[in-house]
């Protein structure tokens, strides 16, 4: 940002990424005048939302992904035929949406 000081946002397509951004953001004092759209659901992502630091993020809900590899290992292990594919779905997260089972 220090380079190229007339970008208007920045777009992170992996879990550390927006958070160093977001920090980047915030020290430069640039929060509100830079946006910032990440990846997943990760503590201090969602804190950059809460803060205003990054507008928005998209998750892949690792939660879910655990509770269904665990689940298909059980049932394969006791011989029931799983699925080829399990589509746990995306959120996308604004500050509207930081209550509930976000945190």
């Amino acid at each position: 940002m220090a380079k190229h000081r007339d970008l208007d946002g920045w777009v992170a397509c992996d879990a550390a990424g927006p958070i160093g951004i977001g920090r980047a953001i915030k020290e430069a004092g640039l929060a509100g005048k830079v946006k910032l759209v990440g990846l997943d659901n990760l503590p201090e992502m969602l804190k950059l939302i809460e803060d205003g630091v990054a507008d928005s993020s998209s998750s892949t809900r690792p939660r879910m992904q655990g509770f269904y590899s665990v689940m298909m290992l059980h049932d394969a292990a006791n011989g029931i035929v799983t699925p080829k594919t399990i589509d746990t779905g995306i959120l996308f997260v604004t500050a509207d949406d930081l209550e509930g089972e976000l945190r």
